[in-house]
């Protein structure tokens, strides 16, 4: 079973409020936890393995002969807000390299899958296959 936000919110500050304690200057000076950046609010994303988009994602990826690396990431990401809404949102891209960088580049063969793996899970998603 999976800790809900609000009890790791509550064990991550106790962490931080016991790890201040062991610090005289931090005793005097604790650290602030602010859970929100300005008005904007970036929940942690969840989505389950077994969540009926992800298995999508993982067939129509291993149809394609490819082995799908599912795992979580510790980043913020523009799907933030709709996981805020309840949506489980999901990160799926094409290979690359130079992330976030001034030559940042997509591999085009990795373009071409991802489109046709997005397609057929949207296929998938809307049952209408």
């Amino acid at each position: 079973m999976r800790p809900h936000l609000a009890e790791v919110k509550k064990e991550f500050e106790s962490f931080v409020h016991h790890f201040c304690a062991q610090d005289r200057w931090l005793r005097d000076n604790p650290i602030e936890i602010n859970w929100s950046l300005g008005d904007l609010y970036f929940p942690p994303m969840d989505a389950p393995v077994d969540h009926p988009l992800v298995r999508s994602l993982v067939t129509d990826m291993t149809v394609l002969g490819r082995k799908p690396d599912v795992r979580g990431v510790e980043f913020m990401t523009n799907a933030a807000p709709y996981a805020g809404a309840g949506v489980s949102p999901v990160i799926f891209e094409p290979g690359g390299d130079g992330f976030h960088g001034h030559d940042e580049n997509v591999e085009i063969h990795s373009l071409l899958e991802t489109t046709k793996v997005i397609a057929a899970s949207t296929l998938d998603w809307c049952g209408t296959r």
